[in-house]
């Protein structure tokens, strides 16, 4: 049940995850922890993708972590 992701938005988040960060899905959407690990580009990139970021987030949400198919 795949779905067409822009490369920018799922190398972010990867690049994020490789920092030591976790995505907790919540009832808005998704958070990150530990809190403070995004840059504030970082916020303000997935602030202006987080349609695409909460699908890829909530995609994954049943693995541990996020992955290239």
């Amino acid at each position: 049940d795949g779905f067409v992701a822009a490369r920018k938005v799922l190398q972010r988040l990867w690049d994020i995850e490789a920092r030591g960060a976790s995505f907790v899905i919540t009832e808005t959407g998704f958070t990150i922890t530990p809190e403070g690990i995004i840059t504030p580009r970082d916020r303000a990139f997935l602030l202006a993708h987080l349609d695409e970021a909460k699908r890829i987030v909530n995609c994954e949400a049943d693995d541990a972590h996020l992955h290239e198919a």
